[in-house]
């Protein structure tokens, strides 16, 4: 890049420094004398035209009092007596004028006027009769003896001046205007003759405006470019009057002499009718209602002005050229030992040597020489700390590249662009490309097609925003071989180098994904029969009950309980009961339509979901074949044996709209059936759920007062370690103490308080009275003893939540680290986006969360990664089944190897059995809670059993 040396720099800051303020000084100076010297102009304009005025003013003024004057003498009265005709007819005028008397009275007129007309330099004087005769006229032009009414002067400025000072007994001024008597250009002053209170006529003089015009336009003293105008205003026909004035000035006026017509006085720089630019001044004549402009070239004004910038700027060019002379001079002897520093610098540079310089020349010279030294002593420092630095990094460098080399975890590191600028040789293993086929690309050519363009899009939306993307995705291997991905991506920028990145790390899921769809199987199958459990007929319901509402149509629910199973069981073991069922769930699928559904829910009782339903006796000839399909003989271990079937059924919406209410409904009426000797089915009525009804309305108006009067009590279930046996934690249990029924079972009133909404009330109850009781506690608790409560889906979605818990944990003033709460799957899966952020929320008050009877819900692994959780506990209906139950003992271990990849921790629920707890315990599950330990105890008995003896 090119660049100014010193010498040039400092030649131009002088000159900037000096010819800036130099132009700046001639500016205001010239503004300033323009500024005076049209001021001294505009003061000359206005003299003269204030001089101008004033003599024309006078002039009038004085024409105006001898006019007067003559009106009231002896002459003009006389005169007007004796040459007032009593007709206009003109023979009678020509003989009135020739009698000796006329002629001897304008004998003695003309001779009164002459002189006052020689003297006063008034071109003529008329008398004019009241009827508008002129009678006499001192030059005796065409217009004696004429009609100012009739004749042919009717038009004439002195016709229009005669009859204003008749009609209003004044004196006037008449305008200027060509005058065809005169041949000229003429004034008219009138003024009327009055004798004792009688008008006899008008007496006028008439002036030559040419020599009013002479003296107006006079330019003596005005310059080369000096000119005066006037002008009258009102009527049209006014003209212009003048000395020398162009024909284009003629027809146009300038903004001055308008401004005089209109009567204003000023002065300034304006524009003429040339329009070129003028000082002017302008005045109004109010006896003449003239305006008059006097004015001067603005460039004439400012022509002295322009010679003394002229003279100015030669001084000042030579004396800027001798200032850069020696300017020049004192640069030179600045810049020698610079010069000398500056080479000596080269050289260092040059030979890489670094060396401290030789102090030459000034002072200033030599104090920057000094300061280079000391830089260059700093730099040799800096470069030995560089030096260990670029040591350092180097190293941590190839630590890292190392890390990354040798992580099983694939990596990807990309540019703003998306190509592949790096991989690891993990994420070449993961799919099967070598490095060099991936430099360079983008990593959609890992594209599986499964994800859609939309997913993609607000992928990187969310990435560019938030700066980190994480999710799953699936990617296609070089093989073709299509793998689930947990794909982890963040921006990296370097703000000093204007660039980023991006780093993907990548997780194989793939097991994970068995692991998923093993946990789908177990939510939504029964494992036994294959047939959908529980959960999933609940869905299915919920789907046929909106169908059925949407579309107005019929659907029905049986409830199918198998008669003798128990026999069956226990006379040839639970294997036979089993190969029982599966023959069963076989036999129940073949008799149903193929737009119905059959679930297992439980032991030997299934679910027949019908849909659009035309005729309700269809269902019945079902249900017949159901029961006569059962009942046939099954062959198990060469054994015939005989089951029943007894069914009850419900349709929508005659007996229910609701989930709930339709199986409730059914399971009245299979009520019905049993009692009516099994082996048949009943269809609900109504009458059934009468007693039952009445129970439910009983239990539930005395459970709104079980709180006020203290029959609700906390039980506790220890939780002990799996290997071994010491207590860390326990569960909070309800328990109704009825005072005349005794203990009412949770089965039989949870369910009243969650449809009935009170269900809040009790959940706020229990964590109050678990957070006291932890206080009551402390000194007795382990520092890893929690204490779990199970809260319901309505109280954990109350917006009041965090703040009830927060209060209670306050006025307990209790450590929070031994509070757990418990969820159920289906819960959490609800609205998982909310739950997830009250969970953030519970564990930044430092409490452990816990999803509860995992494995009978269906839980997304994304979403399960998201909750902030740190236990599982295993339903005691998978924990029943082992360690003989193939199907359970696969699930219960699926769980447990589930939560060890998430670092979560295990509890098994409902160990029975030492059998139970020796799988559970081989199996790596962390606690057991269950009858085995102890059944659920008082707050007396857990104290004294688990805290004092133990402790």
């Amino acid at each position: 890049m090119n660049s100014l040396n010193l010498s040039k720099v400092l030649l131009i800051l002088f000159l900037a420094t000096s010819i800036v303020p130099i132009i700046g000084i001639i500016a205001y100076g010239k503004s300033i004398l323009t500024s005076i010297y049209i001021e001294n102009t505009e003061k000359e304009m206005s003299a003269i035209a204030d001089i101008k005025v004033n003599t024309v003013e006078t002039y009038i003024s004085n024409k105006v009092h001898l006019l007067e004057y003559q009106s009231v003498s002896i002459s003009a009265i006389t005169g007007l007596e004796k040459l007032s005709p009593d007709s206009s007819d003109s023979e009678y005028l020509s003989d009135f004028f020739d009698q000796e008397e006329q002629k001897k009275a304008l004998k003695i007129l003309k001779e009164h006027f002459t002189e006052i007309a020689k003297v006063e330099g008034i071109h003529d004087v008329f008398l004019i009769s009241k009827h508008g005769d002129i009678v006499f006229t001192l030059l005796n032009e065409s217009d004696m003896h004429t009609n100012l009414y009739t004749g042919k002067y009717r038009e004439s400025e002195l016709a229009h001046a005669f009859s204003d000072s008749l009609d209003f007994i004044t004196t006037r001024i008449s305008g200027v205007r060509f005058y065809a008597a005169s041949k000229n250009h003429a004034l008219f002053i009138t003024t009327p003759v009055i004798v004792n209170g009688e008008i006899k006529g008008v007496i006028a003089f008439q002036l030559a405006a040419r020599s009013l015009v002479e003296f107006i336009s006079n330019n003596t003293g005005m310059g080369i470019t000096g000119e005066s105008i006037i002008r009258k205003n009102k009527e049209a026909n006014d003209e212009i009057v003048g000395k020398n004035i162009p024909q284009l000035f003629q027809q146009k006026e300038s903004n001055a002499l308008r401004l005089g017509v209109l009567g204003y006085s000023g002065q300034g720089v304006t524009v003429d009718y040339r329009y070129k630019q003028v000082v002017a001044s302008w005045r109004y004549l109010p006896s003449l209602q003239w305006g008059l402009v006097v004015k001067k070239d603005l460039d004439e004004a400012l022509a002295p002005l322009e010679v003394f910038l002229k003279n100015a700027w030669i001084i000042i060019s030579a004396l800027l050229l001798a200032l850069v002379l020696l300017a020049s001079v004192i640069s030179r002897k600045i810049l020698t030992p610079i010069t000398h520093l500056k080479s000596t610098i080269s050289t260092i540079i040059t030979s890489g040597s670094l060396r401290k310089l030789d102090a030459i020349g000034f002072k200033e010279a030599q104090d920057l020489t000094f300061s280079f030294n000391q830089l260059i002593i700093e730099i040799m420092g800096y470069q030995q700390n560089l030096e260990s630095i670029v040591e350092e990094k180097t190293k941590d460098l190839k630590r890292a590249s190392y890390i990354i080399d040798s992580t099983h975890q694939a990596i990807v590191i990309t540019n703003s662009f998306g190509e592949i600028i790096d991989v690891n040789p993990a994420y070449c293993e993961l799919f099967g490309y070598s490095k060099e086929e991936l430099i360079g690309k983008n990593p959609n050519i890992l594209s599986s097609s499964r994800q859609s363009n939309e997913f993609y899009k607000d992928m990187w939306d969310t990435l560019l925003s938030e700066g980190k993307w994480s999710g799953e995705v699936w990617n296609k291997c070089k093989t073709g071989e299509i793998i689930p991905i947990l794909l982890n991506i963040s921006s990296i920028s370097e703000a000093a180098y204007n660039s980023s990145y991006f780093v993907g790390i990548l997780t194989n899921i793939e097991k994970l994904k068995e692991q998923e769809e093993i946990l789908h199987q177990m939510a939504y199958y029964d494992p036994l029969t294959s047939l959908p459990n529980r959960q999933l007929m609940y869905d299915r319901l919920r789907q046929n009950i909106k169908f059925a509402r949407r579309y107005n149509v019929k659907i029905g629910v049986m409830f199918i309980d198998l008669d003798r199973f128990k026999a069956v069981n226990d006379s040839l073991g639970h294997s036979a009961g089993d190969q029982l069922l599966k023959e069963v769930s076989i036999r129940l699928d073949h008799e149903i339509r193929s737009s119905d559904s059959v679930a297992r829910i439980g032991g030997d009782e299934f679910v027949v979901l019908l849909n659009d339903i035309k005729n309700t006796n269809d269902v019945g000839l079902i249900a017949q074949n159901i029961i006569k399909s059962v009942s046939k003989v099954v062959k198990i271990n060469q054994n015939d044996v005989y089951v029943g079937a007894s069914i009850g059924v419900a349709f929508y919406p005659e007996d229910g709209e609701d989930i709930e209410t339709l199986l409730s409904n059914a399971d009245i009426a299979l009520y019905t059936a049993k009692e009516a000797g099994r082996g048949t089915y009943r269809s609900y009525s109504g009458e059934e759920k009468e007693n039952t009804a009445v129970d439910s309305l009983k239990l539930e108006s005395e459970l709104r007062q079980v709180l006020t009067t203290n029959q609700f009590q906390l039980y506790f279930q220890p939780q002990v370690d799996a290997k071994t046996g010491e207590l860390v934690g326990a569960e909070a249990l309800i328990r109704w103490n009825h005072p005349e029924q005794g203990f009412i079972a949770p089965d039989l009133f949870i369910p009243i308080a969650e449809s009935t909404g009170y269900i809040g009330k009790i959940d706020r109850w229990v964590l109050q009275k678990a957070c006291e009781q932890i206080k009551i506690w402390q000194k007795d608790l382990s520092d890893k003893f929690c204490l779990s409560i199970n809260l319901s889906a309505r109280y954990f979605m109350t917006p009041g939540l965090i703040t009830d818990i927060q209060q209670f944990v306050i006025d307990a003033g209790i450590n929070p680290k031994h509070l757990e709460l418990e969820v159920t799957e289906r819960t959490v899966m609800r609205s998982a986006e909310y739950v997830i952020d009250i969970m953030n929320k519970l564990q930044a008050m430092k409490l452990s969360l816990s999803i509860d009877d995992f494995g009978t819900g269906y839980s997304s692994l994304s979403y399960l990664k998201a909750f902030p959780i740190s236990t599982l506990k295993i339903d005691k209906s998978f924990v029943d089944g082992v360690p003989n139950d193939e199907s359970d003992a696969a699930i219960v271990k699926t769980i447990i190897n589930l939560a060890k990849s998430l670092n979560l921790i295990t509890v098994a629920e409902g160990v029975e059995t030492e059998e139970q707890k020796s799988f559970l315990a081989k199996n790596n599950c962390d606690i057991i809670q269950g009858y085995l330990f102890s059944k659920p105890l008082s707050v007396e008995q857990f104290t004294r059993q688990w805290l004092n003896e133990r402790g």
